[in-house]
């Protein structure tokens, strides 16, 4: 019994060395393979070490630019707070010159209208009436002056804006033009449609060599074409659906359509077509 375990011991160990050594043999035989494949291995390593190199320098990069870009803010916010004091705090003096320079008729109207007043040949309830007229016309005189100086020195555009609507005229919309819609929604596409007037009307406004270095002359030349067309046909501000979709980033699709519906409704802007192509034309 003992001869037989002994037997079958030796045979099992005599089976692990032949599969080592067939094993060894394989090694042996492939080892030009095993060769190509670990150098292939290995040449894979190192491209992927170089791209981590690469893009830990590239993430420093835009650490750099990022700290770049926030100190870069923070100069605009400053400036922009600066700015706006400046426009809310413009001195008296130089509000009263440009209004001297440019209302002169306005204020010579007014004069002559409080020289009647002193007339002695006039009542005295017609005096006061005078006077109180003379006052009015003073305060619209310089509001409207204080609003040109500011167009003056800050070369703010004439643009066209939409009113908001109100919640008394969106109660009075009928239900198949507004369907589900909310007040919020249709003041949005208003907000939307004012941002693309502004930004068309302040090109047209900056002139040809702003447009030029800004890279925009041929939208200003195209611009220019479509005020020649609409000449003469009421469409002294206007807007179209291509210019909603290049300063808004998005289409007028059905929801905004059915909202311009309101819109046209509300007397807020209307359409006109000419030569296939659909005008809007703001109306307020």
């Amino acid at each position: 019994m003992e001869c037989e375990l002994s037997i079958e011991n030796m045979l099992e160990s005599q089976c692990e060395i032949l599969d080592r050594l067939q094993m060894e043999t394989t090694f042996i035989k492939s080892r030009n393979n095993l060769k190509e494949i670990l150098m292939f291995i290995r040449d894979s390593i190192l491209n992927i070490s170089s791209g981590v190199c690469i893009l830990r320098k590239y993430l420093d990069r835009l650490k750099e630019n990022n700290n770049s870009s926030q100190k870069m803010l923070l100069l605009y916010q400053h400036l922009n707070e600066k700015i706006l004091d400046m426009y809310k705090n413009i001195p008296e003096e130089l509000l009263t010159a440009y209004a001297n320079n440019n209302k002169s008729e306005s204020m010579q109207s007014i004069s002559n209208v409080c020289s009647v007043t002193n007339s002695s040949h006039i009542p005295i309830a017609d005096k006061d009436k005078q006077k109180n007229v003379a006052v009015n016309d003073m305060a619209d005189v310089q509001a409207s002056t204080i609003k040109d100086c500011k167009k003056a020195l800050f070369n703010e555009p004439e643009y066209p804006k939409i009113s908001l609507m109100k919640e008394e005229e969106f109660d009075q919309l009928p239900k198949y033009m507004i369907g589900r819609q909310s007040l919020q929604m249709i003041n949005g596409l208003i907000n939307s449609i004012n941002l693309v007037l502004k930004a068309k009307y302040s090109l047209l406004s900056a002139g040809k060599v702003v447009a030029r270095k800004k890279g925009d002359l041929d939208l200003y030349l195209y611009y220019k074409k479509q005020d020649i067309i609409c000449e003469g046909n009421e469409c002294k501000y206007f807007f179209t659906a291509e210019d909603y979709e290049r300063y808004v980033k998005v289409k007028l699709d059905r929801l905004a359509l059915k909202l311009m519906m309101a819109l046209r409704h509300c007397k807020r802007i209307r359409e006109y077509r000419l030569k296939k192509e659909l005008y809007y034309i703001v109306l307020n």
